[in-house]
């Protein structure tokens, strides 16, 4: 079941090897756990002392918690960080992808915080798992403590632009897939080795890796609102998937405890954040 969200087994393979690889420099000591749950079984990477306060991390698509390896070592110095690789995406979790609708993943997420030992943390998402985080947020404000939201979807549509421009671009092969995360990151090349090498990973992902097509849902004025714990939206201005100025606009507008950040000359690959991160969460 696990090759089914590949093109093959052998890519699978070789996007796990990979990772594997990769996890080996995870820059601070640290657990791997395999949490079993009601979605099938979660990857998580355990970083920072346990009596420190909790946070979970969650990714965005065609993706895992090697997003993480840039803000993880600031982060668990206040924080036990969970950094979780999420069901049905390039990881080590289980491929199940229930439906976006109906709160499949806010369950999830919940489950997973009651078994790792929490009622009640923070919660970190990126893109995809931005809107995972405000589904549970949403549904289950009582359980978060603090909510970063890094280039979040769900609350406004994204770009038509964009799509058009990728399906165009996956037409040719691995110089497509360049020109893509080239988009994604504002028309950008990578800046530092340590981006070249997350890039070139990525396209070891997109190139094996089968990505969901469906629409994520928008998130409702009355849903927004019970969002009434602190929040911390940050977006690039040079975002190709979703309008980051109307994202910020419209969440300050409903939700009543939200500090928008607008970084400018930044795509929809966000880094670099951990300091305002960490500075968010002691608060």
């Amino acid at each position: 079941m696990m090759s089914s969200i590949y093109r093959s087994q052998m890519g699978r393979e070789r996007v796990l090897k990979k990772y594997r690889a990769l996890l080996s420099t995870w820059p601070v000591p640290h657990k791997l756990k395999h949490v079993s749950t009601e979605y099938g079984s979660t990857f998580v990477i355990d970083s920072g002392l346990e009596d420190n306060p909790p946070l979970l991390l969650l990714h965005g698509s065609v993706s895992n918690s090697l997003s993480w390896m840039g803000e993880v070592e600031l982060l668990c110095k206040t924080h036990r960080v969970f950094a979780v690789d999420i069901i049905g995406e390039a990881g080590f979790s289980d491929p199940n992808r229930p439906a976006y609708e109906h709160g499949a993943y806010a369950n999830w997420i919940g489950e997973l915080s009651t078994v790792l030992g929490y009622s009640k943390l923070s919660i970190v998402g990126m893109s995809l798992g931005g809107w995972m985080t405000l589904d549970f947020a949403t549904r289950h404000p009582e359980r978060v403590t603090r909510l970063g939201l890094i280039c979040a979807s769900g609350i406004v549509r994204e770009s038509r632009v964009f799509v058009f421009k990728a399906v165009f671009y996956m037409c040719f092969g691995d110089w497509g897939r360049k020109r893509i995360l080239a988009l994604v990151n504002g028309g950008k090349e990578p800046d530092s080795q340590g981006m070249a090498d997350a890039f070139e990973f990525f396209r070891l992902v997109g190139e094996h890796f089968r990505p969901r097509t469906e629409k994520l849902p928008l998130f409702e004025d009355t849903a927004l609102v019970k969002l009434t714990m602190p929040v911390l939206a940050i977006a690039g201005d040079k975002d190709a998937l979703i309008p980051a100025r109307a994202t910020i606009s419209r969440l300050s507008g409903v939700a009543p405890n939200v500090n928008g950040v607008l970084l400018p000359d930044t795509g929809h690959i966000i880094t670099n954040q951990a300091e305002r991160l960490a500075h968010f969460l002691n608060q």
